[in-house]
């Protein structure tokens, strides 16, 4: 009996650490982000000419006092095109394979400052925990992941 007892308090523990989280869907993958970050984060999607589209996360205070705020933007480029490597600060995260074609997701990353000094805690909290966002990415139904 005492073992199921402690058996119980295990599984009960397990479940009161889990960390809640939002997800985000896109047409070809899905990202989670932290629940601190509610109502911290702008996420807008953007469709480009090339038949995909954008992911741009931003910290919601420097975004609406400032049009700044951009934490980083996810890009899907055809396999063929390496211009992503024309920008300065970027990291392949994954290839998807689509019904469409196949694409690298690249994480594009800000160069110039995004905040003020009223802002910059939030943003630094949040860019320090961009990685993990990122690494969370998930295929959606149809499509096939390869990391680099």
């Amino acid at each position: 009996m005492f073992i199921i007892f402690l058996l119980v308090l295990t599984l009960c523990g397990c479940s009161q650490t889990k960390e809640d989280t939002n997800t985000i869907a896109t047409k070809y993958y899905t990202i989670t982000l932290p629940q601190e970050w509610d109502n911290k984060c702008i996420c807008k999607v953007t469709s480009l000419d090339s038949g995909t589209y954008l992911l741009d996360l931003y910290e919601k205070t420097a975004f609406e006092e400032m049009g700044a705020g951009k934490i980083c933007s996810v890009m899907l480029f055809p396999t063929g095109d390496k211009t992503y490597r024309d920008f300065p600060d970027y990291q392949l995260l994954a290839v998807l394979d689509t019904p469409e074609g196949s694409y690298a997701v690249i994480a594009l990353f800000p160069t110039d400052v995004q905040f003020n000094k009223d802002t910059a805690e939030k943003y630094s909290a949040m860019y320090m925990e961009v990685m993990d966002v990122l690494y969370s990415i998930q295929p959606t139904d149809g499509v096939e992941m390869a990391m680099p």
